[in-house]
């Protein structure tokens, strides 16, 4: 084994200069951790990026990796990209504490550069909140949410959309919480700021209002869930088209809100939309056809 891996690095490395991407990714399967690639950070930040989207999250951690210590040792400018890319990686693959750890030394990174008062630094804050409640750190989580709004109003306004996703994003927390009243409050205050900027409408203002009907669901309140969701879906039909993947939470959503009001024909005509949405979903990441 040893050989055969000594002889394809060797090969490899012969192709160097017509292929440094192919290179560079084979060295990197291959494990050769001491190679040095010709390519910057945002190269490998791309590279990463492609094996991310196509769910290979074990070599895109491995390349936003590889390009985080680049951008330390010279493209400093690229590290907070780096750094952001390592910590999606990192949840993706469950690993929490050290996305957590990303998103800390990220946030210190963006205070000494951009300064507290940057919409950049609130939004890295937001996401470091989410990660925080699905650790079910919900304290941390909260008090980071409010340090993310408040810079975010600061410097982009109080009524702009980012603001209201993390009003939403805010709500998500008291709903998992079991607190649907104080959900119920944050995901009307986004939806009605969401509602004012046409911008905003996809997919911000329909998944807003696909989380209010979810909490109106789970309070029974079927009669005032149902036409919140049938908005959020046509929004989403809208813009996203019939196939789009926010549609699956909205219109089980629906469906059970169309059972528990009698509506069985309709519930069902629903629940076989939501049954081909799931087929189309996984025909399109297996490659096969629906």
């Amino acid at each position: 084994m040893g050989l055969a891996k000594g002889v394809t690095t060797t090969m490899a490395l012969r192709a160097l200069r017509i292929f440094p991407i192919a290179v560079t990714i084979a060295l990197s399967i291959l494990g050769c951790e001491a190679y040095v690639s010709p390519l910057a950070p945002g190269d490998l930040i791309k590279m990463g990026k492609g094996f991310f989207d196509a769910g290979d999250y074990v070599r895109a951690e491995g390349l936003f990796r590889d390009a985080v210590k680049m951008a330390e040792k010279g493209d400093q400018t690229a590290l907070p990209i780096a750094l952001r890319a390592l910590a999606g990686a990192y949840e993706a693959r469950g690993k929490y504490d050290e996305a957590a750890r990303c998103f800390e030394r990220l946030t210190s990174l963006l205070e000494k550069t951009k300064g507290e008062g940057n919409a950049d630094l609130g939004t890295v804050i937001g996401d470091w909140a989410w990660l925080e409640g699905k650790r079910r750190e919900f304290d941390k989580a909260r008090t980071l949410y409010r340090r993310s709004q408040a810079i975010l109003e600061k410097s982009l306004g109080p009524n702009h959309p980012r603001v209201a996703v993390s009003i939403h994003n805010r709500a998500i927390l008291s709903y998992v919480e079991g607190d649907y009243a104080g959900a119920e409050a944050l995901y009307r205050q986004a939806v009605s700021m969401l509602d004012a900027t046409p911008e905003a409408r996809y997919p911000e203002l329909a998944q807003a209002l696909a989380s209010l009907g979810e909490v109106l669901l789970s309070q029974k309140r079927y009669a005032e869930a149902e036409p919140v969701l049938r908005r959020a879906i046509s929004i989403a039909e809208e813009s996203g088209g019939p196939d789009d993947r926010f549609l699956l939470g909205a219109l089980h959503d629906y469906a059970a809100v169309l059972e528990a009001m009698g509506r069985e024909v309709e519930a069902k005509n629903v629940r076989l939309r939501v049954d081909s949405l799931r087929s189309k979903m996984a025909s399109r990441k297996t490659g096969r056809p629906g």
